[in-house]
């Protein structure tokens, strides 16, 4: 049996729901109390839901309403129930004595996203407790919980440990230390400059906005950034720089990184790799691999969604996909293979073979002192075109450049700088 106890309260029992009013002060009043229901919802305004005494909670999903003040307070509290919120302007969950929280089922959450300003959580599944820090008048509160595997933290620099379950655990804004500890965990740091460990496990990092710190640990690690709404650029020293000023990553054991396809110029930047150090990178295959890393050897990577790629200063091989790729050799001896789309293929420096394949491509030469390069699929019907720099040859004058078609030679002032393999009957060449 329910007892009400003030009159102020209204009450409704609905298929198991228990619906505590607005502005109540409150629901069940000193006293020991057993509440045995399904969901159970504090209303707007109300002081208390349960107050004083010793209490057991058996209950689907708690649930405090906006301006709800204490969802507990005082005494020996057990709460075996689903999920826990918070609602908006709610103040304190839990008060005093000593409580513990039940997840009643698997994926059972805490949500202190509504926390008011400057409380902040401290939170660790594997030890069971969390305490939340800087509350107004009680400063920190300490409770035990048991069976929760996810965690949205506040608004504030929170401190979040997952357990061996699979967590889902959420830091929100400001500046954030969340450890996945065990299990396929997804880490999502939100706003703010945070330090986010991955742990054992095949773990997931949500990428947004700020300097964040992520640390894959063991297993088989993604940094995914699909929903971030801006382009990204893997640089070969791990570092992600997140276009519309988001902020730049710092990347480590982690095996895939996900870029957001629907924005254009998702790139790849090898060129700062350590010397020594060549990739070798299919856009098609979604994977790239650096070969030679001092004391690791060869490091192989999944990377999706890119269009772009820049080789380091080594030999690369380098391949796209259907988008229009902008490829880049860089130093080194390269191996450029377009793919589908029409792409734009830069050898850079050193003795290159460059394959356009379908579509319109572009071939890029920025200088005369460039070396010999060859041209495997020149198509002058499919569109392609060579374009050369006004600056880098030192002319403005097409007629400096000579293209024999018998032996496939390309010269400036009778200087070779590319070999057209196929011997296609006319070339288009453009000054920029």
């Amino acid at each position: 049996m329910l007892t009400v106890l003030n009159p102020e309260d209204t009450v409704s029992i609905l298929g198991g729901n228990l619906v505590f009013g607005g502005n109540g002060k409150s629901l069940v009043e000193q006293e020991n109390n057993l509440i045995l229901g399904g969901n159970i919802f504090d209303g707007s305004n109300g002081t208390s839901l349960v107050e004083q005494g010793n209490n057991l909670i058996n209950s689907g999903n708690i649930s405090d309403g906006n301006n709800g003040n204490i969802l507990l307070n005082q005494r020996n509290n057990v709460i075996n129930s689903g999920n826990i919120f918070d609602g908006s302007n709610g103040n304190i969950l839990l008060n005093q004595g000593n409580n513990v929280i039940n997840g009643k089922d698997v994926n059972n959450s805490i949500d202190a996203s509504q926390f008011s300003s400057g409380v902040s959580i401290t939170a660790d599944l594997e030890a069971q407790t969390i305490s939340l820090n800087n509350v107004p008048v009680l400063g920190t509160l300490t409770f035990k919980i048991a069976n929760i595997a996810n965690v949205i933290g506040t608004n504030n620099a929170d401190s979040i440990k997952g357990d061996s379950q699979n967590n889902q655990l959420t830091g929100l804004a400001d500046d954030d230390l969340i450890d996945g500890g065990l299990g396929n965990d997804v880490i999502d740091g939100g706003l703010g400059n945070d330090t986010l460990i991955g742990g054992a496990g095949d773990d997931t990092f949500n990428g947004s906005r700020g300097n964040d710190s992520i640390n894959g640990g063991d297993g088989f690690d993604k940094a995914d950034y699909s929903k971030l709404g801006q382009a990204i650029t893997l640089s070969g020293v791990g570092a992600i720089i997140k276009a519309g000023g988001f902020g730049t990553d710092q990347v480590f054991k982690v095996e895939t990184v996900i870029a957001d396809a629907s924005v254009a110029d998702n790139s790849i930047d090898a060129s700062q790799s350590l010397s020594g150090v060549s990739a070798t990178a299919n856009l098609e295959a979604q994977t790239i691999s650096a070969s030679n890393v001092p004391g690791l050897g060869t490091l192989a990577f999944n990377v999706v969604n890119f269009d772009n790629l820049i080789g380091t200063n080594e030999s690369d091989s380098i391949t796209g996909d259907s988008q229009d790729n902008r490829l880049v050799g860089n130093a080194g001896n390269d191996t450029i293979i377009g793919g589908l789309g029409n792409d734009t293929i830069i050898g850079g420096e050193g003795n290159d073979v460059l394959t356009g394949g379908f579509g319109a491509d572009k071939f890029i030469f920025n200088s005369a002192k460039e070396s010999l390069d060859i041209i495997k699929d020149y198509n002058f019907a499919q569109g392609d075109v060579i374009q050369v720099s006004k600056v880098g040859f030192g002319t403005t004058n097409s007629s400096d450049f000579l293209y024999d078609t018998s032996s496939g030679k390309l010269s400036f002032l009778g200087n070779q700088f590319a070999f057209v393999e196929n011997l296609s009957s006319n070339v288009s060449i453009q000054l920029v």
